[in-house]
C-alpha cells in the first residue's frame, strides 16, 4: 500500500491471487467429493458383480450335475442297461 492509502499493483496481485485459491479450494473440495462417491459407487458395484458371478456359478454347477446324470443315462441305455 502506498503512503497515501491507494493499493499498489502488487497488492492488487496478491488479493486476486487469494481470490482464486479460494475457488480452487472449493473446486478441489469438489473433486474429493467425487473421487469419494466414485468409490463408493466402484465398491457396491463389484459387491453386487460378485454376488451374481457367484449365483452363475452355482447356476453352472448345478447344471454340470443334471448333464453327469443324462450322460451316465445315455450311456446306460446304450449299453442296454
Amino acid at each position: 500500500m502506498t503512503d497515501n492509502g491507494q493499493l499498489e499493483f502488487l497488492d492488487l496481485l496478491n488479493i486476486m491471487s487469494f481470490c482464486i485459491g479460494l475457488l480452487n479450494l472449493d473446486a478441489n473440495i469438489t473433486q474429493n467429493d467425487m473421487a469419494e462417491q466414485t468409490a463408493d459407487i466402484d465398491k457396491r458395484v463389484n459387491e453386487h458383480l460378485h454376488e451374481v458371478l457367484n449365483e452363475i456359478h452355482l447356476h453352472l454347477e448345478s447344471q454340470d450335475t443334471r448333464l453327469s446324470v443324462i450322460e451316465e443315462t445315455l450311456k446306460e441305455i446304450k449299453n442296454g442297461i
